[in-house]
């Protein structure tokens, strides 16, 4: 069962109850504290997926402070978002691509050689829809 995903110093806290939620929440804080870390509410989000995605909830509290319900949530470039099931919002990445490849074109014009516009798509942007794919891919 994968509940708490970890990756530098992103965590992502996954429970099927509320209840669950606030205490993985409230163990967390008290590990925190015992090692000298604490959590940013400032950049601390939840989010709802399933059947009950737009029912309005109890907020999940930590040292005081109530951490807000989203629509999306960012994690490791990824944009998830509040829906019945796992939704992704690739838009950002869309955005990226083209903006990359816009500037391409900006700069070598339309008459520069095939080739040339091919291998600079190919090491610019290429990158950038490789990353998106994986991304998904990881998040289904």
């Amino acid at each position: 069962m994968f509940n708490a995903i970890m990756y530098a110093d992103d965590l992502l806290l996954l429970s099927i109850s509320l209840r669950d939620l606030q205490l993985m929440v409230d163990l967390c804080n008290k590990e925190f504290k015992a090692i000298g870390l604490s959590l940013n509410t400032a950049k601390s989000a939840c989010l709802r997926i399933g059947p009950c995605h737009n029912v309005n909830i109890d907020n999940i509290i930590v040292n005081g402070c109530s951490l807000d319900w989203k629509s999306e949530l960012r994690y490791l470039g990824v944009t998830f978002l509040r829906a019945l099931t796992i939704k992704c919002n690739l838009q950002c990445v869309r955005q990226k691509y083209f903006r990359s490849l816009n500037g391409i074109f900006g700069k070598i014009g339309a008459h520069s050689p095939i080739s040339v516009t091919l291998s600079l798509i190919h090491s610019f942007c290429v990158p950038i829809l490789t990353r998106m794919v994986l991304k998904h891919l990881m998040s289904l």
